[in-house]
């Protein structure tokens, strides 16, 4: 079942055709969905998917997660090691790496930037100036993770 819910994906992503249907009571409307919103749809409909499998009473409420598709695809033959990979960067687009500096960074803005507006005139000046400073420190830190990332490229 598990295999399976990965290979209706698969087959979702290699359509050669997709379309949406809006079906009134005068008529209907078909838009057609780009390629790149046929992938975002597969992956919406996979979590979907996958939130009724979890339901279901063969799983008893078990968490499915992306991680156990991907294993009973490999035992299935499903998939091999050399898409691996590839197979497992779907689930990063559902839960990005996110490095610590940018959770504390993002926090911080919101914190500073509500007192900014609540605190009284002489003490805004202060939350202002950290705004500033928190800003200049995400996009030093950003400046530096762009490099390290170019230097990694091949081409």
């Amino acid at each position: 079942m598990l295999s399976n819910l990965l290979k209706k994906m698969f087959d979702r992503m290699d359509a050669t055709k997709t379309e949406v249907v809006f079906t009134f009571k005068t008529g209907s409307e078909t838009l057609p969905v780009s390629p790149m919103g046929q992938y975002y749809l597969a992956r919406k409909l996979l979590r979907k998917d996958m939130e009724e499998l979890s339901r279901s009473s063969l799983f008893a409420g078990a968490q499915v997660t992306h991680e156990d598709l991907v294993a009973a695809a490999l035992e299935t033959g499903l998939i091999n090691a050399d898409i691996l990979d590839s197979v497992l960067k779907i689930d990063d687009i559902w839960n990005p790496q996110v490095k610590p500096w940018k959770k504390v960074s993002d926090y911080g803005i919101r914190v500073v930037g509500t007192a900014t507006l609540f605190l009284p005139p002489p003490f805004n000046i202060i939350s202002s100036v950290a705004l500033v400073f928190i800003d200049g420190l995400m996009s030093k830190n950003k400046t530096k993770s762009n490099q390290a990332d170019a230097s990694y490229d091949i081409f």
